[in-house]
């Protein structure tokens, strides 16, 4: 499977996802360090996402961990 590099210098979830040819939640998971992916997907999302200069959003970051934080439960 070839991998997708962008002339953007950001890429974003979305893209990865498509260029690695996973869902955009498997690539969240792998860049998350989620143990319930497969290492080796872990490695091969980490990787590309280096490869491509991968930033992830800060401000979507503080958006999400803000609805997380008001969830009941």
């Amino acid at each position: 499977l070839p991998l997708l590099v962008s002339s953007s210098p950001v890429e974003s979830l979305k893209t990865l996802a498509a260029a690695l040819g996973l869902a955009r939640s498997t690539v969240s998971r792998a860049l998350r360090d989620d143990p319930r992916l497969p290492a080796a997907t872990r490695a091969r999302v980490r990787a590309h996402a280096a490869q491509v200069g991968y930033q992830p959003s800060a401000a979507y970051s503080r958006l999400m961990s803000d609805v997380r934080a008001r969830r009941p439960g």
